[in-house]
């Protein structure tokens, strides 16, 4: 029987590793000179005399932060080539500043919600940063130079978002983003970082009449749950009063739902449930192709995300093994984001940001000492979670916390942080390998926060027909997320034995 719930469901696609001539690093032009000589109908965005107040949930986000545990997402883009500077510089300028959000700061007085308003002195110069690798220049060193620019904190007097251009990475270019959680979900704002890209790699330069501005309303997301969720059920009952006793059988399965969450015990006290710094280290994987993970599936009788999450945990069975946890006795839960858009893919959401996910408390069973056993109970749990409303659930608490004093916002957010060990997180990314100025985007990274003092995550990813695993870890709570990303190749490639030799 598992106790804890799935995660979201999974599409995948990933990249071929071609390589590129590397051209000559160009001394950077201005955002005006490099509008008006390489592409003289980009203008600058437009600037309007804007605010609004934080939905709710992107309240409890922003104020969810601190120093220890930075609220943060982390992108990287891996090219294959050289990618020119101006082209990225104009790209930001007209596909990434057309959303307001990232043109604001904001302002929180303590009373009431924080607001949106415009930053009278934004600079781009502040946010876009060129950077290099010391010598070799290689993927150990861009995972060492990701640590140490997240472990930078946000300047919370600007708008909350960086991006670094890393003009040596072995024979490429890579971009590192780092968005705060407040500005919108993983999802949001991996589609926000895809659209930097095109998928054909003859794109002309960007332009801004190409390109409508994204304005965001206040609370769009609460009034669009409310109209979703409440007025039309209210009205399906009006025209269809037959239909309340499936609305019961609904609210009495929510209800019991939340009674579980409630009555949840606190997660054994391992390794992954130390106090975090906010020091923090990553590390991902190598390309997994996603015609092995289904024909793994397959052999099985499960899901692709079956098999990658008992991958990995058996990755986080060896890892607390190996640091002398007992994980005899009693499994751990991961916290699982779940996208609750009508949409499932990145490339197919709409521009807009904020937060709009659940999350569920999906069982990791460490206690099964067996590959075969530990795919079998994530199976179980997965299945069972599919039917569970604990997403929906999870997204009211955190819209209801929004609209409480800070103190209570933590309050709830350590009470169900206590409930789990670390946070995973499974973004579906684009099927088709995307470009930017003509190179091509052969590897797709990311991480989400790990909140409420949980101080690791794991992240799955899909691009072009590719699957990777990244880990983040605090230093004091896994100080060597390597060692998990090696652990989980190791458990991958016994799963893909295993299923060879089935009859």
């Amino acid at each position: 029987m598992c106790e804890g719930p799935a995660t979201t469901q999974m599409s995948s696609n990933s990249s071929k590793a071609s390589t590129g001539p590397r051209t000559k690093n160009q001394e950077p032009r201005t955002a005006h000179q490099a509008a008006t000589s390489s592409n003289p109908t980009a203008t600058t965005p437009p600037k309007h005399a804007m605010e609004s107040t934080l939905s709710s949930v992107d309240t409890a986000w922003y104020r969810l932060d601190s120093p220890n545990d930075p609220a943060d997402i982390i992108g990287v883009l891996i090219f294959d080539g050289q990618v020119d500077y101006d082209r990225l510089r104009a790209t930001i300028e007209t596909r990434f500043l057309h959303f307001e959000r990232f043109r604001q700061r904001i302002d929180d007085s303590g009373i009431g919600r924080p607001q949106w308003r415009d930053d009278p002195e934004f600079s781009l110069d502040d946010h876009l940063q060129r950077i290099e690798l010391p010598e070799p220049a290689d993927r150990a060193a861009l995972q060492d130079k990701i640590g140490e620019l997240m472990n930078s904190p946000l300047d919370k007097r600007k708008p909350l978002w960086r991006i670094y251009l890393v003009d040596n990475y072995e024979e490429g270019s890579a971009l590192i983003a780092q968005l705060h959680h407040c500005m919108g979900d993983g999802f949001a704002l991996a589609h926000v970082l895809l659209r930097l890209a095109d998928h054909d790699p003859d794109a002309p330069w960007p332009s801004h009449s190409d390109i409508e501005e994204v304005r965001a309303g206040e609370d769009v997301h609460e009034h669009r749950w409310f109209r979703d969720v409440v007025l039309d059920k209210v009205e399906d009952l009006a025209k269809h009063p037959s239909h309340a006793t499936d609305m019961a059988k609904k609210v009495q399965k929510t209800a019991s739902a939340l009674g579980h969450l409630v009555m949840m015990p606190f997660d054994p006290p391992t390794m992954l449930k130390r106090e975090p710094t906010g020091q923090r280290r990553v590390s991902w994987s190598d390309g997994i192709s996603l015609q092995r993970v289904k024909d793994i599936a397959h052999g099985f009788g499960g899901t692709v995300n079956d098999v990658l999450m008992a991958a990995l945990t058996g990755a986080y069975r060896r890892y607390l093994i190996e640091r002398g946890d007992n994980v005899d006795d009693r499994d751990i839960r991961a916290l699982v984001p779940v996208n609750l858009r009508p949409v499932r893919r990145v490339e197919d959401m709409p521009d807009e940001l904020g937060n709009h996910f659940g999350l569920v408390f999906l069982t990791l069973p460490v206690t099964e000492a067996t590959a075969a056993g530990r795919l079998r109970r994530v199976k179980e749990c997965m299945d069972e979670l599919k039917k569970s409303p604990e997403a929906f659930i999870l997204f009211e608490v955190f819209n209801l916390a929004g609209h409480t004093p800070e103190m209570v916002e933590h309050l709830v957010a350590d009470t169900f942080g206590k409930k789990a060990s670390t946070v995973v997180t499974n973004v579906p990314g684009p099927r088709e390998p995307l470009y930017l100025g003509g190179r091509e985007v052969t590897d797709l990274m990311f991480w989400a926060p790990h909140p409420a003092r949980l101080g690791s995550n794991a992240s799955i990813i899909s691009y072009n027909g590719v699957v990777r695993v990244g880990v983040r870890g605090d230093e004091n709570v896994l100080p060597d997320p390597e060692k998990v990303v090696g652990y989980f190749d190791e458990e991958f490639d016994g799963l893909e034995n295993m299923s060879d030799r089935k009859p």
